[in-house]
């Protein structure tokens, strides 16, 4: 195959971008903030280079910490993932990034619980509904079983 000068050089300036990138984590980092999350796959899928780099620099750990601020500051979704046995930031952040689309359409899953009274508000989390009353009883109800608890 021939390989013309300018691939060549086009070779050699992305090296020594590499090579910039590897000692100046500043400007990974201000680089990073730029891209999007599609660009950022894109980016760590070029080479073997590039996946140590998000590995050492943590890349998915910051975007996932940028993105969680972004998305919704009353929750703590760091928390969520450290509950979690392993803390894997990119598919948190993959996740996270598709949350607007979720909401937007709707849950995957629906299930009927039969109540006797009106009820007038509702909350849950990920292990129980707790549902409040006209009367002003609360009820909770296991999410896994849909028994009250």
């Amino acid at each position: 195959a021939v390989v013309s000068t300018q691939s060549i050089k086009c070779y050699a300036s992305v090296m020594e971008l590499l090579t910039i990138l590897t000692y100046e984590e500043d400007i990974l980092t201000l680089v990073i903030g730029f891209l999007n999350i599609q660009s950022l796959l894109a980016l760590e899928r070029c080479g073997a280079r590039f996946r140590e780099m998000f590995q050492d620099y943590k890349v998915w750990q910051t975007v996932f910490e940028k993105l969680s601020k972004a998305t919704n500051p009353g929750y703590n979704w760091h928390q969520r993932l450290l509950e979690r046995d392993k803390q894997d930031f990119k598919k948190m952040t993959l996740r996270l990034a598709k949350l607007p689309q979720t909401w937007e359409e709707g849950p995957v899953k629906t299930t009927s619980v039969e109540l006797k009274d009106p009820a007038v508000d509702v909350a849950m989390d990920e292990t129980s509904i707790v549902v409040g009353f006209k009367s002003g009883d609360l009820v909770m109800v296991s999410r896994d079983t849909l028994e009250t608890e």
